[in-house]
């Protein structure tokens, strides 16, 4: 009675539809509420939920379920069934050609099961395949550590968040006289692990690079979009560090997830990949290209982002075209509500009003966009710094006497200076111009 007035009412929006005491009137509408016997009824249909999805997920897994009906064969000694059931599983994993870690997990299993029965035999004469199983076993553990130690340079990279990387000396000693050359996911992960323990060797992005298109093919859909999440990360490391050629491996790496559909793993593509795009693109000049990823991707994007990412890279887009009176009315035409989002549209209409010398216009929009920095603070966290940075030096510019070289000079090399000024580039380029 429960699950079914749960399963009628759970999507109503009406208040309280769910309260307890409402629904035990509803269920037992001539008896006094009894608080102890609506958390048991509650309890049993939760357990009841909990059992059917881990069933749910049990039925889809094919190889648990018949792992699982070989070591009860083999505890029940039905060993004409066991051999049968062990040959099924030998074909689903000949058949498979995703060679990823879940790959070497079923294969260690499936060469533990047939060493574990061997055993259990005792055939003096036949050798419980012990090297399958450790071979399999190695494979397995080594593909595992590998992407862990990945993920976790990763997260280091962006949170400054130290890790406990044990075992990794001993597998990188391992891995110089083993080359698994069979193994597509070491293939891809080691020389990713390289990579991002040593930016300045861009040798090992490059071999990175070969065996992405050598192998990726043979890799899972998951594998494949955390590779080039990673990839993607270590070029804009590059890039941080002034090296600009990596801005086409980048955007090449975007294509390639765009054309593999390993962009996003959700129902929807994220406002800021969105625009990562776009700017990454721009800088390249790639105009046409972009402006149809644009009118492709903008479906795909939330609803409650969906016009604000497009309409401000498509101001960004006229900007990099010089089109500076339709940037000011795209911007103006649109409200956005996502803070990042309206951050960058500011940003953008400040350089577009410093581009126009509206004068007016440009510390009118300083002023205002100081008061919303300060007023987001707390949203922000540590970009307020950048934005505070931007709104300053692009006053400072504004104010400039261009015939003045000492404090031209000045102010260029303060801006210099600045690890962390996402707008550097454009500031320079307007100090060199004036």
């Amino acid at each position: 009675m429960l699950f079914e007035y749960v399963r009628k009412n759970i999507k109503k929006k009406k208040k309280r539809i769910l309260d307890k005491e409402l629904v035990f009137h509803q269920l037992y509408p001539k008896q006094r509420y009894n608080d102890r016997l609506i958390r048991q009824l509650m309890h049993v249909l939760l357990q009841a939920a909990e059992d059917f999805l881990a069933l749910q997920k049990y039925k889809g897994d094919e190889f648990i379920k018949q792992r699982y009906l070989a070591e009860i064969y083999d505890k029940r000694n039905l060993e004409k069934h066991f051999h049968q059931v062990i040959r099924n599983l030998e074909k689903q994993r000949d058949q498979q050609t995703v060679l990823d870690s879940q790959y070497y997990e079923c294969s260690f299993r499936l060469e533990e099961l047939k060493s574990i029965f061997l055993e259990k035999k005792k055939k003096r004469k036949q050798e419980p395949n012990l090297q399958q199983v450790t071979d399999t076993l190695d494979r397995y553990y080594i593909i595992y550590k590998l992407r862990m130690f990945c993920m976790m340079l990763n997260y280091q990279n962006l949170f400054q968040h130290e890790y406990q990387k044990n075992m990794q000396e001993e597998i990188f000693s391992h891995l110089e006289t083993h080359s698994y050359e069979d193994v597509p996911a070491i293939q891809l992960y080691f020389p990713m692990l390289q990579s991002l323990l040593d930016i300045e060797n861009e040798a090992y992005f490059e071999q990175f690079k070969q065996n992405l298109t050598k192998y990726e093919h043979q890799l899972s859909k998951s594998y494949r979009q955390e590779l080039h999440g990673l990839a993607r990360n270590y070029c804009i490391r590059q890039l941080n560090i002034g090296k600009k050629p990596y801005i086409r491996e980048l955007f090449l790496l975007y294509q390639s997830a765009l054309e593999q559909d390993i962009l996003w793993g959700g129902d929807y593509l994220s406002p800021w990949t969105y625009i990562n795009i776009v700017a990454v693109g721009l800088k390249l000049k790639e105009y046409d290209w972009i402006k149809q990823f644009m009118e492709d991707y903008k479906e795909v994007l939330p609803l409650q982002q969906q016009d604000a990412s497009y309409t401000f890279c498509l101001a960004r887009f006229h900007f990099h075209k010089e089109d500076y009176q339709e940037v000011i009315s795209l911007l103006h035409q649109t409200e956005i509500d996502d803070v990042f989002i309206n951050l960058s549209a500011k940003t953008i209409l400040l350089k577009t009003y410093y581009e126009l010398q509206e004068e007016d216009a440009l510390h009118s929009l300083l002023d205002s966009f100081n008061m919303y920095v300060q007023r987001k603070k707390k949203q922000i966290a540590y970009h307020q710094n950048n934005y505070l940075q931007i709104i300053r030096y692009t006053r400072r510019l504004a104010h400039l006497n261009p015939f003045d070289k000492s404090a031209n000079e000045k102010l260029k090399a303060q801006i210099k200076s600045e690890r962390n000024l996402t707008e550097k580039e454009w500031l320079l380029m307007k100090l060199e111009s004036s």
